[in-house]
């Protein structure tokens, strides 16, 4: 799980400091709008320069890579379980 945690933090400090200086938006703002575009609901804070849409379009895809990274570092533990349940073996006698 500490993968998973860290690249969530480094993700969302990563949105939080393009949307600090593309848009000059506080860093409260700037951390509560890179959490929102990391769980994909959106910026909340109008955006009005060209460089921080891009950013935010970018960020965004990056994003739901990131969810889909995440999802599989926490459960692939269980899927190898679960393949340990289905492995059948031949008698070799």
């Amino acid at each position: 799980m500490s993968v998973a945690n860290s690249i969530v933090f480094i993700s969302i400090l990563v949105g939080a400091f393009g949307f600090h200086f593309l848009e000059n938006i506080g860093w409260i703002d700037s951390i509560y709008n890179a959490t929102l575009i990391l769980t994909g609901m959106g910026p909340i804070n109008v955006l009005k320069r060209p460089e921080s849409k891009i950013f935010a379009s970018l960020f965004a895809i990056y994003g739901g890579v990131v969810i889909l990274v995440m999802t599989g570092i926490v459960l692939s533990p269980i899927a190898h379980r679960l393949l340990h349940l289905f492995n059948l073996r031949e008698d070799e006698g």
